[in-house]
């Protein structure tokens, strides 16, 4: 992993000793150096230390336009209208100039956009090394194929060969509707049925256009 990759925290970790960092949950850490196959060695909120890397995840960064910032999300938030941009802790979005008022308007790495509370996010501080790694990387978008991405509420196990297994947090690509109450969708390369209850949409579906998927 390169120096100054930025992780979420994907469980809590409570150091025992003074060289390793507390994470939480939702919690956004800057990758300073590998230290092994185990353990990170990274940053938050102005402090450094060791975590294991297998209590965190890659978190995906939406590229920045001229006037724009980028923000990560200090709460949960669910969308209750479809202006509305639901998110997750941790999540990181760009969001045009600072906040003025009690809403602001937000662009995740998948393309989805909308309004969440300022409330439930903050200033995205990034090393310089860190900022060149967001600038090179190339944008995230929903593939041609894909009419919206889902997040996984919770998780779930496949009992039968058509279903699509995935945890909770997972982005899911959709790729249509095979009848009331389910969804079909693609996630690292693996396709399969899937009840809508256990996901939310992060943008509306867009109208199929006919082009195949395989």
């Amino acid at each position: 992993m390169e120096p100054g990759t930025l992780v979420r925290a994907v469980y809590e970790f409570c150091p025992s000793v003074s060289e390793e960092l507390p994470i939480f949950a939702g919690d956004v850490v800057e990758v300073l150096s590998v230290v092994d196959e185990f353990w990170l060695l990274g940053k938050k909120d102005g402090v450094s230390g060791q975590f294991p890397s297998s209590f965190v995840e890659p978190v995906h960064v939406p590229h920045t336009e001229p006037g724009e910032r980028l923000y990560v999300c200090t709460n949960d938030f669910r969308a209750s209208s479809m202006s509305d941009l639901p998110l997750k802790r941790g999540d990181v979005l760009a969001v045009e100039g600072r906040a003025e008022g009690p809403w602001l308007c937000g662009r995740t790495s998948w393309g989805c956009r909308g309004l969440f509370p300022s409330s439930c996010a903050r200033d995205l501080a990034l090393s310089p090394r860190a900022r060149g790694l967001v600038l090179d990387a190339p944008p995230g978008q929903l593939p041609p194929y894909g009419l919206a991405t889902a997040r996984a509420l919770m998780g779930l196990k496949a009992q039968l060969p058509e279903e699509l297994a995935f945890s909770e947090g997972d982005l899911i690509t959709v790729l249509g509707q095979p009848e009331d109450g389910w969804y079909e969708g693609e996630l690292a390369g693996r396709r399969g049925i899937f009840p809508q209850a256990f996901v939310e949409l992060l943008g509306p579906l867009r109208p199929p256009t006919g082009e195949g998927v395989e």
